[in-house]
């Protein structure tokens, strides 16, 4: 069946609902609780305490502490005690700095020296009474191409933590957690420990949790057979195409809905998938470069 322009447009606001849809597996369910804790015991204490959130790209950080947030943090006021900060590129003290001030709504967020924007940061955090601090992206505080630590943003960041007295969950990808617990400030203000993993596929259970979450991710497909890519053999194409990581499943939902879209069509074909798969590999080259596109083939899935 061909669709109609006006039919494709409203599959298309579905479709692009789909990083919107969660399913809070175990392991989110676990990490939340874990952080519910932490945040219990960190709460009135006289000291900052940390909780390091580790995992892959794409294996669901974000939407950990989403779920998180949704459950602690109902309200919009109590949403407003959660400072986020995304750590910068340019990970220099005063660019941190200025990035949580900007975070915070401080109009003068670019001026000052690091010492400056630090004493500032942290007086609007206790000013304002903020609850929990979040820092994204903490892999930064490691330069890569140099092979080297920052030490001057770490040293900052420490000064930070000492400064104020409330939980400060850090995010980022796995090797960023040696370099926090092998600095001893930062190793003994550790309290809590939470690494998120992709889903397997090698026994029975791991399958058949792969194929649950794409059930539901199916549900916001706006195709006809979309309930098909849960099939046994299509979910191993797929968990071979994104390595078992959430985030770059609905990826390639979204670019493989994309593809059908354009094509006029109500329903999901193999070709789709290769297409959307060559667009991922290109995007994530590090993580998915040397592996062989699995979708062949014609026709519907």
């Amino acid at each position: 069946m061909i669709l109609s322009k006006t039919e494709i447009q409203v599959r298309a606001h579905k479709l692009g609902a789909i990083d919107k849809l969660f399913l809070p597996y175990e392991q989110i369910k676990r990490a939340c609780f874990k952080l519910d804790l932490f945040c219990d015991v960190v709460d009135g204490g006289k000291t900052s305490q940390i909780a390091i959130i580790k995992g892959m790209s794409g294996v669901g950080k974000s939407e950990l502490i989403g779920h998180f947030l949704a459950g602690r943090f109902k309200s919009e006021r109590k949403r407003k005690s959660v400072l986020y900060v995304e750590v910068p590129a340019n990970c220099t003290p005063r660019a941190i700095a200025g990035a949580a001030l900007r975070a915070i709504g401080d109009p003068l967020w670019k001026n000052g020296t690091s010492h400056d924007k630090s004493e500032r940061l942290i007086g609007f955090i206790r000013d304002l009474k903020f609850r929990l601090v979040i820092f994204d992206e903490v892999h930064r505080f490691i330069d890569e191409e140099r092979e080297r630590v920052l030490h001057a943003s770490i040293d900052w960041f420490i000064n930070l933590i000492n400064g104020i007295s409330i939980p400060v969950f850090v995010l980022g990808l796995p090797a960023f957690a040696e370099i926090f617990l092998g600095t001893d400030q930062l190793a003994r203000r550790t309290l809590a420990k939470c690494t998120l993993y992709p889903f397997g596929f090698d026994t029975v259970p791991e399958r058949e949790r792969f194929q649950c979450m794409l059930l539901f991710l199916a549900d916001g497909m706006p195709f006809s057979n979309a309930t098909s890519i849960a099939s046994e053999d299509f979910a191993r194409q797929i968990h071979v195409a994104t390595l078992g990581l959430v985030g770059f499943v609905a990826t390639l939902l979204r670019a493989a809905g994309m593809a059908a879209l354009l094509r006029g069509d109500e329903m999901l074909e193999t070709a789709d998938f290769w297409h959307a798969f060559e667009e991922l590999r290109d995007e994530k080259k590090r993580e998915l470069g040397a592996i062989v596109n699995p979708f062949s083939g014609v026709g519907h899935v």
